[in-house]
């Protein structure tokens, strides 16, 4: 059997749903989210964001129009900061008030604005931008390729998409771990077809093929 073959027959992965997602990013979990973040970026896939980082820093050293798609409590920003990126402009996009609250209240950059609303909405709604952040967002929203699809059309010249996702595996670590994520954080792992039909020119894997790495440039 062909990988073809296999990814074919595979189970289609359900979408998450929007009210479940929203809800729970609008309650008290919001408190405890840094602290729960740090933890399982620790414990799960430390290597996957010291390789995403590593892409944050070899991005182009000249001020940078950032739009950072469920940027959350800012951690994003954090990590721009950290890689020495000139940003001459940031726009986080959240569906949670709650988190953005969080976000500017983190982080009181002055050239910062922090948005609540629909992430395809945005990105259709604010301009071009030299790159589009899509960390951890993707298993949360119904519709994964239509959201890369429109980040990728919203891009500058010689902008780029950098995305972290969670991306499915059939193997039974995967299976269980795509459990624990539909039970308690509503969050399906995408299928990684999505994102090699995005013709990413780089892609990693790593968390025994939980995680995956692209950067998308402007067709």
């Amino acid at each position: 059997m062909t990988l073809l073959d296999h990814q074919q027959r595979r189970r289609p992965i359900e979408p998450p749903d929007p009210r479940r997602v929203h809800d729970l990013y609008a309650s008290k979990f919001v408190d405890r989210y840094d602290l729960g973040a740090q933890l399982w970026e620790r414990l799960t896939c430390r290597h996957a964001l010291a390789a995403f980082e590593h892409r944050l820093r070899l991005l182009p050293k000249r001020p940078l129009h950032v739009l950072d798609i469920g940027c959350g409590t800012g951690r994003n920003l954090q990590r721009l900061a950290a890689a020495g990126i000139d940003i001459d402009n940031y726009v986080g996009v959240d569906t949670s008030k709650r988190m953005l609250h969080r976000a500017a209240t983190n982080h009181p950059y002055s050239r910062a604005r922090f948005v609540s609303g629909d992430a395809i909405d945005t990105l259709r709604s604010e301009g071009k931008h030299d790159l589009i952040v899509i960390t951890w967002v993707l298993s949360h929203h119904p519709e994964p390729a239509a959201l890369i699809a429109a980040a990728t059309n919203a891009l500058a010249p010689e902008g780029r998409v950098l995305i972290l996702a969670l991306t499915a595996s059939d193997t039974i670590v995967g299976r269980a771990h795509a459990w624990r994520l539909r039970r308690f954080l509503h969050s399906n792992p995408i299928d990684p077809v999505i994102l090699h039909e995005a013709s990413p020119s780089f892609l990693g894997v790593s968390c025994r093929g939980l995680i995956t790495i692209a950067e998308i440039p402007r067709r």
